[in-house]
């Protein structure tokens, strides 16, 4: 690691792809007078059903190149970088690195609004795979308030249907819906709901249409400036080394034309965005790593094969490698990397269910 500058510098934002630009826009709002540098780590997006080691080492050398840019503060706008990686960094990493830099993430703001919202003291996490196979959520709200229910629903989906441009699609209703009432089924008496991924404010209009009246939504932007703001007030140490230009710059681990095109869908507004990488891997190394992760994730939906097709089309246009392939009993597969399947049956979830477990016929060859 190159040595670090201890001039002021600009605010670090960090995400795995785009959503992190929906906790940057609501920075903004309340500290436009900060200048500000955000990292999109695009070409190995999305972190939601990496390893808790993969996305603990794409953190940190996000991270890491932060602080040589110049940041003396860096924001995670990352629900799963939050939940996997944001405490061993502050605990492992910033000692050494530095001990007067500082990593914060989304999480913790976020918890910290929810008492004055629910009157049922029963609340609902949407979010993705890691960041609820991670019950981050579920033990900062019971550090705060233990009376609270908390139950969680990782929407394996969503963030990809946001990321491929197609968050406002018909076909996207399907999963939305699915996923909303999955999660209500589990705790009928929830009546505020945590968007647990930044990415997730983007289906605003189409969770609203499936979320029965009086349950809130609550999304964080907004909650995480607030709580950057009282940061920076209550440590002016720290204020002091933030520079106030008012500016903006972007980089991405992807192509700059891509990154400009689709960040218009988060920001409202043309950016300019320069190109760079973080501990010599890019894409290629989406499959050696999750080659790694010992897991594999799997999720069961009742569909058709045109619905297994759209989400492979969303995955593809978006980058990412997948397949599907039809069986017997009206089984389709989609297989997404290495570490996660998606099965989708038509009419007989029995039959289905028993191909899936037994991968007879030409499941094992799709899986594998």
């Amino acid at each position: 690691m190159m040595a670090l500058s201890s001039a002021p510098g600009p605010i670090g934002v960090f995400d795995s792809g785009y959503g992190g630009l929906t906790i940057l826009h609501g920075i903004r709002q309340l500290l436009p007078e900060y200048d500000y540098l955000y990292l999109g780590d695009n070409a190995r997006a999305p972190y939601g059903t990496r390893s808790f080691d993969v996305v603990y080492s794409f953190t940190r050398q996000a991270v890491l190149k932060l602080f040589e840019m110049g940041c003396h503060l860096v924001v995670l706008g990352c629900n799963t970088a939050s939940a996997k990686a944001l405490r061993s960094i502050q605990q492992n990493n910033l000692p050494h690195i530095d001990p007067k830099r500082r990593v914060l993430g989304v999480i913790r703001p976020t918890v910290e609004a929810i008492d004055t919202l629910t009157q049922s003291r029963h609340v609902g996490v949407l979010g993705t795979p890691g960041t609820i196979k991670s019950e981050s959520y579920p033990l900062e709200i019971h550090k705060l308030f233990p009376d609270i229910q908390v139950s969680g629903h990782a929407c394996a989906l969503w963030a990809a249907i946001v990321e491929a441009g197609e968050a406002q699609s018909e076909g996207a209703d399907y999963f939305i819906q699915k996923d909303i009432n999955a999660l209500l089924a589990k705790d009928h008496e929830i009546d505020t709901i945590i968007l647990g991924c930044t990415h997730y404010p983007i289906l605003l209009p189409k969770i609203r249409k499936f979320v029965p009246e009086g349950i809130n939504i609550l999304a964080q932007g907004n909650l995480v400036g607030e709580s950057l703001k009282d940061y920076l007030q209550r440590h002016p140490e720290m204020d002091a080394k933030c520079t106030k230009g008012g500016t903006c710059t972007y980089f991405t681990t992807e192509a700059e034309e891509k990154f400009a095109e689709s960040a218009t869908t988060f920001l409202s507004e043309q950016v300019s965005v320069q190109h760079i990488e973080l501990g010599n891997n890019q894409t290629n190394n989406y499959s050696m790593e999750t080659k790694e992760d010992k897991s594999r994730t799997t999720e069961v939906f009742q569909g058709t094969s045109w619905e297994a097709e759209l989400v492979k089309g969303l995955l593809e246009s978006n980058g990412i490698a997948c397949m599907t392939r039809m069986g017997s009993a009206g089984v389709y597969s989609l297989t997404i990397g290495n570490d996660y399947s998606v099965w989708v049956f038509e009419k007989d979830k029995a039959q289905a269910l028993e191909i899936i477990n037994n991968r007879t016929e030409t499941h094992e060859e799709d899986v594998e």
